[in-house]
């Protein structure tokens, strides 16, 4: 798969980040101009006054990034997920925080949502472990959010056999914030990265 120039990377990621420009939005200009660094010289030009996200913004994200060990999966990268690829609104670039080979080998299994609701009864979350671990048995990765409840339940049951945590706000944001820790363990019992 084509790999793009740091430059295209840093302008897809600029151009993404700008507060006017939205997903479809963001590849219907690259379908039309072919590159970010095209698209962010034609909107200096354009008419309708875009907000394009400043340098230092993004140069600070890719800061923030590289010290939490991450890195970003542009659409074309190898390792980018196939099946998020076939949406028509695809994340441009992805946030990636954990091992590449087991991402890669993740993206050869089948792989299914497990989602539900943060305040999970007792019986809720013993049903979820069961799920996600028999799933997990039968070679299928479990994907999920990191909220409390069926999320990390699906998570903790999965973790042996392979799970995927989708952030949506980022790697560094924790969203809703919890202010309260699991008792028993006195964490808040998310898994690891990818390893």
């Amino acid at each position: 798969m084509e790999t793009l120039s740091y430059e295209e990377k840093f302008a897809r990621l600029k151009l993404i980040r700008s507060e006017s420009v939205g997903i479809r939005l963001f590849w219907r200009l690259i379908k039309k101009y072919s590159s970010a660094v095209t698209v962010l010289q034609a909107l200096k030009n354009h008419s309708h006054k875009y907000e394009i996200c400043k340098d230092s913004v993004v140069g600070k994200e890719i800061e923030i990034t590289k010290k939490l060990g991450a890195e970003f999966l542009s659409f074309e990268d190898e390792l980018y997920p196939p099946l998020l690829r076939e949406i028509a609104d695809a994340p441009p670039i992805l946030t990636f925080l954990g091992n590449r080979k087991k991402l890669a080998e993740f993206n050869r299994r089948s792989l299914i949502s497990v989602v539900g609701a943060r305040n999970s009864s007792i019986v809720a979350n013993k049903f979820c472990r069961q799920i996600a671990s028999d799933l997990g048995r039968n070679n299928i990765v479990v994907v999920s959010g990191m909220a409390r409840g069926i999320d990390s339940e699906a998570h903790k049951a999965s973790v042996s056999t392979g799970t995927i945590a989708v952030l949506a706000s980022g790697i560094d944001v924790v969203y809703p914030s919890e202010k309260s820790l699991d008792r028993k363990s006195g964490s808040a019992g998310m898994p690891r990265p990818i390893s």
